[in-house]
């Protein structure tokens, strides 16, 4: 439910991403022009992603929130930076340039890169890969150390 300005606003922007992400992707369906390659992984609100400067990784940000620009296809996108001390920057991006392709700042190379979960180690490695190294019991030349013991030195 919406209750105030900024709050129409900000579903205002997103269903202006949406659909424009849908009108392209409309048109390359029936042949207009090839669909762009950002259309599959649009970075949205509330996602983190990788700031690369020159080609080098720099920080992490949260996307927190996307506003249109006047212009078309461009907007004012709130990032908050994950690094020490916490910074609150806003960008005016095109929707290429948020959902990860080069652009330049002040001469200088910079790209978004969207930071998904990795898979779990743990199910990423099949059992029968599983090597278990633990001793046996029994085995001659094992030794116990016992932490504790070793506190109290």
């Amino acid at each position: 439910m919406i209750h105030g300005l900024k709050d129409f606003q900000k579903k205002k922007s997103i269903d202006q991403q949406f659909r424009r992400k849908f009108e392209i992707k409309a048109r390359a369906d029936i042949g207009l022009f090839a669909e762009p390659s950002w259309i599959g992984d649009m970075t949205t609100e509330n996602d983190i992603v990788l700031i690369y400067f020159e080609d080098k990784p720099m920080t992490f940000a949260r996307i927190e929130e996307i506003q249109a620009d006047h212009k078309p296809d461009w907007y004012h996108v709130k990032l908050l930076m994950l690094q020490v001390p916490i910074q609150v920057v806003t960008w005016i991006l095109r929707t290429a340039y948020i959902s990860g392709s080069e652009f330049t700042m002040n001469g200088n190379r910079m790209r978004l890169e969207q930071v998904t979960c990795p898979e779990d180690p743990e199910t990423a490695i099949p059992d029968e890969d599983i090597v278990d190294d633990t001793p046996k019991t029994g085995e001659k030349g094992k030794k116990v150390i016992s932490f504790s013991d070793l506190k109290k030195h």
